[in-house]
């Protein structure tokens, strides 16, 4: 399978941290302030979340910036 394709079979590493903070998109979009349809853009891949965003959600899911990185 082409690189390109694994990726897209596996979790978003946002996803990942969401689903092990035991959060929904609504509920994470909320605390960090964020509309839900960014959040599930770059969940699904069709955003590329910026500095500020990915430094947002690494604080609100208490997890490290490069840990949210694809």
């Amino acid at each position: 399978m082409p690189h390109d394709r694994m990726l897209h079979a596996t979790k978003h590493p946002l996803t990942a941290a969401r689903d092990a903070a035991g959060l929904t998109v609504e509920q994470l979009a909320r605390i960090a302030e964020f509309e839900p349809a960014v959040l599930q853009a770059i969940e699904a891949r069709c955003h590329r979340p910026t500095l500020g965003e990915l430094n947002a959600l690494a604080q609100v899911l208490r997890v490290k910036i490069v840990d949210l990185r694809e």
